[in-house]
């Protein structure tokens, strides 16, 4: 924490479940991310208060006016925008689930691949917006457990390619979802 590295930069997790965080803004070269053999690693960016325009695909995470860090052998990667109008791209994901931030009141994710979605800083009564794009493709997004639907029936998503989803957490662990279909 607090070092500058201008050079290359490789985070090797090795044996065990590990948690890599990394906080912009980021001056290195590159940036490598490996979690190694475990089956729990996990990669936090945690980006500032800037507009971020974020770009994630199955093995990296580019960041406008930052360098790409490229990763594998990670379970879960939570991206944490802070303020700020910012724009996500979903271009692939990883064997993972992408995360939506609780405490942030609004979301724009474009998919360009088949996603999953869960949510983070689950707490009683913060609530969020997602505008989903889900492209031309027509891709399906997948939703974890902790994010229900009315009556327990998740919407059909193959039907329209835009959709706002509202998010309200119930308690700790239960998100309340429901959606808007968008021409």
């Amino acid at each position: 924490t607090g070092t500058t590295v201008t050079g290359d930069v490789k985070l090797l997790g090795n044996n065990g479940d590990d948690k890599i965080t990394v906080d912009a803004p980021v001056v290195a070269g590159s940036i490598t991310i490996d979690g190694g053999v475990g089956t729990a690693d996990v990669f936090d960016i945690n980006l500032s208060d800037t507009v971020d325009d974020v770009e994630i695909s199955a093995t990296t995470i580019t960041v406008m006016g930052l360098p790409t860090a490229m990763y594998n052998n990670i379970e879960t990667v939570n991206i944490d925008t802070a303020g700020g109008g910012d724009e996500v791209q979903i271009a692939d994901t990883h064997a993972g689930s992408t995360t939506i931030d609780m405490r942030k009141p609004m979301h724009h994710l474009d998919m360009t691949g088949a996603t999953s979605f869960t949510g983070v800083s689950i707490a009683a009564g913060r609530t969020a917006m997602v505008v989903l794009d889900k492209s031309s493709s027509l891709h399906v997004p997948t939703w974890g457990n902790d994010i229900k639907w009315p009556d327990a029936t998740e919407p059909t998503w193959s039907d329209h390619r835009y959709w706002i989803v509202s998010m309200t957490c119930l308690d700790g662990s239960i998100i309340l979802a429901s959606e808007v279909r968008c021409v």
